[in-house]
């Protein structure tokens, strides 16, 4: 009979697992419901990965009402099991808690020392915010690592530092975006494409912006279709085409959010104030067709 058990034990936990794993998917699906009913009791039982997601719920009103001693509660939990993406969110909290609050900046960095020991990259990033005004010199190593480790916002908060710096420094600006960019993030991209373009940093290369804002457009990203229309605008080059830069300019302006559609309407409109009604419409349609 024992052994029985034992057997069953076994099949029962790539099941289990497999559970979990389809759990998180509907969570990260935006399918809050059907995997809170699996998450919740997992998390009640001690699993850290369903804890630290039931205190994202909680933080974010997730499929649950928005409770913040709830989300700080499940996050707990998980960063005392060693979860180190739950020990960022939980200093992150701690950091974010309102006036009036205890100071809980000691905890957090706890914490966030922790997750840094796991090789956490948001860790090492929240960290470095942390240190701009007092340890500068510490703050860029911490930026450095969070990007070596994948955080490809270290280099978009790092580069504005470097460009700060004068001239000497804006080389610098470069290599980061351009490790960033190496990973695949399109705002890196765009910032390291205005910088080739206004030639900070080296020398100008518009057709390196020029690839960089169509790759960024091509990863969907809408502030990059709206400055490679005007890259097509302003810079001489074969891509220069009034009715396409301004098809792209209204895609960019048609896929941001109401704020990003209202930032960028004033340049959309100036890119087609030389257009005529005919090919006002040609980009009209073209942008609806992207």
């Amino acid at each position: 009979m024992r052994a029985f058990l034992v057997f069953f034990w076994f099949l029962a936990q790539p099941l289990q697992a497999q559970t979990l794993d389809a759990a998180r998917n509907a969570f990260f699906s935006g399918q809050y419901a059907q995997a809170l009913a699996v998450l919740a009791p997992a998390a009640e039982a001690g699993d850290a990965q369903a804890q630290a997601l039931m205190g994202m719920a909680y933080e974010n009103g997730l499929g649950v009402a928005q409770d913040s001693a709830e989300a700080q509660n499940w996050y707990q939990r998980a960063a005392q099991a060693g979860d180190a993406p739950a020990q960022v969110a939980l200093a992150q909290l701690l950091l974010g808690q309102g006036d009036g609050a205890p100071d809980r900046t000691d905890q957090a960095i706890n914490w966030l020392a922790q997750a840094m020991a796991a090789g956490q990259a948001d860790a090492f990033l929240l960290r470095a915010r942390m240190l701009q005004q007092e340890m500068p010199a510490l703050a860029e190593t911490y930026f450095i690592t969070a990007l070596e480790l994948g955080q490809p916002m270290a280099a978009r908060e790092l580069a504005p530092l470097y460009l700060a710096q004068g001239p000497n420094a804006q080389a610098k600006a470069r290599q980061v975006l351009s490790r960033a960019a190496s990973m695949g993030d399109a705002p890196a991209m765009l910032d390291l494409a205005q910088l080739y373009l206004a030639g900070m940093g080296g020398v100008a290369d518009a057709m390196a912006g020029f690839t960089l804002l169509q790759e960024a457009v091509n990863l969907g990203y809408p502030p990059a279709a709206v400055a490679l229309g005007e890259m097509m605008q302003s810079t001489p080059g074969y891509w220069a085409d009034p009715v396409l830069a301004q098809a792209y300019c209204l895609w960019g302006q048609a896929q941001s959010g109401d704020d990003g559609r209202g930032a960028f309407a004033a340049r959309c409109a100036a890119l087609g104030a030389g257009l005529s009604a005919e090919q006002t419409a040609q980009a009209q349609a073209m942008a609806q067709r992207f």
